[in-house]
């Protein structure tokens, strides 16, 4: 059989049918790394293209590694420290109620995801020291100084192994050079060797380089001194030109703004008011221009006196001085005017700066409270980012245990699959792929073994999730309809026993859910779970096989449920007996799936 699975998976591509139907009737050979092999190409781990497997397994494990630095990692190493890792956790989740009261609504909802997280952590610890207790590959050292011994037994085993192949290759290389040896020879009849010499450096280019490499030109004293002085008096030339712009450039008078303006607007006013004087002596100029030209036409005129120049001048000066304080008043009352609202708006100014420093508190309060948060949250996430640090460091310097590795499966998929998260059971499942890949030798596939597992029971989940939901055990694909399905079965083939067990009341529910939602991980040992798996994951009809081994499970204790009352048969189908030979379970279910098959 080794031979024609080994062919089998030399093809390129592998034939999946032939595959499936050699896993499935004969189970796969117990020779190192094939069922490995064999179950990733049945979970659609592996590609069928055989060129492909070694790029597909680096990718995928590249990414599971990069799932682990994201979500985290439980680490753990004896029985005391996981014991220690449970009473933590388990102080920090009592703890959480009166901090959760003390929170923002934003800070609580971290920290109810953060405390959710350490109850998935709890409960997938207390799940997995429950699997396989009897297996001493699942258990864990109880202190630090057992672990010690068991490495240390491990190493000499190591060394063991190391001496017995040193000692094999040195019984090889004696029987070679026992037998007799051909040297090639040349036509001259001397031997022919490699000989591998230095070149030597050639005279000609290191002379060549170091002609290239030379140095540059000296400048004589002189010459630089020379060179600085001009610098100097160039320097010392431009600085003085500047000054001297700079003082021609400034005015020997310097006026503030504020003067400048006085003086522009006091002669503005002067002007006004010489235009004014000289309009209105233009016009008494004309007045008396016209009197005289009245009188000079008329004979009689009498001659009529000029007006005094003096009077009139003064005249026109008082009157430029009543308009002078009524605009001096007017510019007073402005300047009031501008000063009351200079001072409104010096107030107003007042009140807003008071507004919006009152603004201003609010916002830093408002700002100190998201900070708050914020810092409460980062606080949150660096505690959970230095654990999951520590556990990575510790997992990667050193080789997690089995148990370790299968509680980081079963948390990095439930916090990759929020749908489903974790199912009391899911360990059961996991327990044999782990135990399947870190049993493989072959080209250091044990250390990869987590990734390994957690992509087969990812793709194995797949198909059998509805075995952990209960909003769909009442349908057609749930739990209910296969359990009722295997009753059927029962039925047909062994219609005597199924009277008896209904009879005595004894439902399928009580002993049949178990082994259909868990794949019969919890009834047999490791050894007859890896044949059935092999039927199992070969089935065409994905896991519809598993119903008919159910079915032939009571069949084969008949005579034991014949001879016993209610108690007595639960307990001998709950506590199936595992004495009984595999091989007689598989042919019966093998016959009554095929007569299934055939009638289909």
């Amino acid at each position: 059989m080794d031979e024609v699975f080994q062919k089998n998976l030399e093809q390129n591509p592998i034939h999946l049918q032939t595959l499936k139907r050699l896993t499935f009737l004969a189970g796969v050979p117990e020779t190192e790394g094939l069922r490995q092999i064999v179950w990733k190409i049945l979970l659609n781990y592996l590609p069928l293209n055989s060129t492909q497997w070694e790029d597909a397994l680096k990718q995928k494990r590249e990414i599971y590694q990069e799932f682990k630095k994201e979500l985290g990692v439980i680490f753990f190493e004896t029985f005391q420290e996981k014991n220690e890792l449970k009473i933590q956790i388990q102080k920090e989740i009592d703890s959480s109620d009166e901090i959760i009261s003390k929170l923002d609504p934003q800070e609580k909802k971290n920290y109810q995801l953060y405390i959710s997280d350490k109850k998935l952590r709890l409960e997938i610890i207390k799940d997995a020291e429950r699997t396989r207790q009897s297996m001493q590959f699942f258990r864990l050292p109880e202190s630090q100084e057992e672990l010690k011994l068991l490495q240390q037994n491990k190493q000499k085993q190591t060394t063991q192994k190391s001496n017995n192949q040193k000692k094999l290759q040195q019984k090889l290389n004696n029987q070679k050079k026992s037998q007799p040896r051909f040297n090639i020879k040349n036509k001259d009849g001397s031997q022919f060797r490699f000989v591998l010499t230095k070149k030597e450096n050639d005279p000609k280019q290191e002379n060549d380089t170091k002609k290239e490499i030379k140095t540059a030109p000296l400048i004589s004293r002189d010459k630089t001194a020379k060179m600085i002085s001009l610098f100097n008096n160039q320097i010392s030339t431009n600085s003085n030109d500047s000054l001297l712009t700079e003082k021609l450039e400034k005015p020997k008078i310097q006026i503030s703004d504020r003067m400048n303006e006085m003086i522009a607007n006091f002669n503005e006013k002067r002007n006004e008011i010489l235009t004014i004087q000289k309009i209105r002596i233009e016009k008494n100029s004309e007045k008396i221009l016209d009197l005289i030209n009245k009188f000079d036409k008329k004979s009689d005129a009498k001659q009529i006196p000029l007006p005094n120049p003096i009077s009139s001048k003064s005249f026109i000066h008082k009157k430029t001085q009543k308009e002078n304080q009524k605009e001096n008043q007017k510019e007073n009352q402005n300047q009031k005017e501008k000063e009351n609202q200079k001072e409104n708006q010096k107030e107003k100014e007042k009140e807003k700066e008071k507004e919006n420093q009152k603004e201003n508190q609010k916002e830093n309060q408002k700002e100190n409270q998201k900070e708050n948060q914020k810092e409460n949250q980062k606080n949150i996430q660096i505690q959970l980012k230095n654990e999951n640090d520590l556990n990575l460091q510790k997992s990667f310097a050193k080789k997690a245990h089995p148990l370790v590795n299968l509680c980081n499966v079963l948390y990095i998929y439930a916090r990759l699959n929020n749908g489903i998260r974790y199912v009391q059971g899911m360990n059961n499942i996991v327990a044999p792929l782990i135990y399947l890949f870190t049993a493989d030798n072959s080209n250091n596939n044990n250390e990869y073994a987590e990734a390994d597992t957690f992509f087969c029971f990812t793709n194995l989940m797949g198909e059998i999730n509805h075995h952990f939901c209960e909003y769909v055990d009442d349908t057609e694909i749930g739990l209910n309809a296969l359990v009722q399905s295997v009753d059927s079965i029962l039925k047909k083939q062994d219609n005597n026993l199924w009277t008896h067990l209904s009879n005595l009341g004894i439902l399928p529910q009580f002993y049949c859910l178990s082994w259909v939602s868990l794949l019969l991980s919890q009834v047999f040992e490791m050894d007859k779970i890896l044949r059935i798996w092999d039927s199992l994951f070969a089935d065409h009809n994905r896991f519809h096989f598993l119903l008919f081994i159910c079915a032939a499970m009571p069949i084969t204790i008949r005579d034991e449920l014949f001879n016993s009352d209610y108690f007595q048969a639960v307990t001998l189908l709950q506590d199936f007996p595992k004495d009984k030979p595999l091989d007689d379970l598989l042919e019966l279910s093998f016959r009554m799936y095929l007569t299934y098959e055939n009638f289909k």
